[in-house]
């Protein structure tokens, strides 16, 4: 019964309330360059409302052209998450566009789905910039379940400038198992290992008949240029699922490092450690520059 708890914390953790002022300022100025916020809201495929938030140079408004920026959030955040990395995407000349995930934030739904329907979001809040807002080139960047549904949307994009993936997972079964052993501190012996199993796969039927989201489905793949961040000291999203996607990936154009720090942005060692390592061009960053 507890992984039944466990998994259903998955597809429904705690929602990250905010209040719309953690967004920061409307108008501020960025190294001389006036940038304006303004709030949307978006409809899924579903038919559920999700909001959002553009940023981008006040003399971009009302153009056509510009390039942009997707920020995609992780699980149990919200698009309060973006203004961690919102100088690193403005500073290039970028808008930054992010959107808090059905089921998250101040958005409608009740449940997540790790990217199954996250990745209709992802298209929602692209078809919005590119044919509302007016934008040209669009680039995803995206933390673990933000990272794995870029990857799931690029499947089905050719369009994508790039994306930046930090920890995404290569399947929701694999997350899934790893946590029940973590969170008990032990390696599970084959019988126990097969019961768990077992009780995955009650668990993935009782979450298909309660959101249509299939657990076993749910693996990224994309043919985008694509750069893959992880982190050693992360101890939810294991460093071999980059490894796994990128092995996978190796045929098409990708970069892929790993960090020792801490997982995401924002948290100690995380950032700095993510972005030290490269100089001069700053690979972190290659799929940003490709479309500046």
């Amino acid at each position: 019964m507890s992984a039944v708890y466990d998994t259903l914390a998955v597809i429904r953790p705690p929602r990250a309330e905010y209040e719309p002022e953690a967004l920061g300022p409307a108008e501020f100025s960025y190294a001389g360059v006036s940038v304006v916020r303004h709030d949307v809201e978006l409809v899924n495929k579903r038919g559920l409302r999700l909001c959002a938030s553009l940023w981008q140079r006040r003399d971009a408004v009302g153009t056509h052209g510009w390039p942009a920026c997707v920020y995609l959030h992780g699980n149990a955040s919200c698009r309060t998450e973006a203004t961690l990395v919102a100088s690193e995407v403005l500073q290039r000349g970028a808008a930054l566009f992010a959107f808090d995930f059905a089921g998250c934030g101040l958005s409608d739904g009740d449940y997540i789905t790790l990217g199954h329907f996250e990745k209709d979001d992802v298209e929602a809040a692209v078809t919005w910039l590119r044919t509302v807002a007016g934008a040209g080139a669009v680039a995803l960047w995206g933390r673990s379940m933000g990272a794995t549904s870029a990857l799931l949307h690029a499947a089905r994009d050719g369009s994508l400038a790039g994306l930046i993936c930090d920890s995404p997972f290569s399947s929701v079964e694999a997350v899934s198992l790893e946590t029940w052993r973590r969170e008990r501190r032990a390696i599970l012996p084959s019988p126990l290992l097969r019961l768990a199993k077992l009780a995955l796969a009650a668990v993935a039927h009782f979450v298909h008949k309660r959101t249509g989201f299939d657990m076993y489905k749910c693996r990224p793949a994309c043919t985008a240029p694509l750069l893959i961040a992880t982190a050693t000291a992360d101890t939810v999203v294991r460093p071999h699922h980059s490894e796994a996607i990128y092995a996978a990936y190796a045929a098409h154009r990708g970069l892929h490092f790993e960090s020792r720090g801490a997982p995401g942005f924002g948290r100690r060692g995380g950032r700095r450690e993510l972005v030290a390592p490269h100089s001069e061009k700053g690979e972190l960053f290659t799929a940003i520059d490709r479309i500046s």
